[in-house]
């Protein structure tokens, strides 16, 4: 049996639609995941300094300087 049979078996002894699922996430565009994920991954400094991070091989995270926002 393959995994697209198994699914199929699934579904139809539990029918389920996306609307009734209650709890579903908000759908975001390309664009917005970018955003946060560019925000998630950068610190800004009260002077305006980015600062990106970057772990090496032992798992180490470090930060480095990356510029200043204008």
């Amino acid at each position: 049996m393959t995994v697209q049979q198994a699914v199929a078996i699934i579904a139809a002894q539990f029918p389920l639609t996306w609307s009734q699922i209650g709890d579903k996430p908000a759908i975001i565009t390309s664009a917005e995941l970018q955003a946060a994920v560019q925000a998630a991954s950068q610190l800004t400094s009260p002077d305006g300094t980015v600062w990106e991070p970057t772990i090496d091989n032992d798992g180490k995270v470090t930060w480095q300087k990356k510029g200043v926002v204008e």
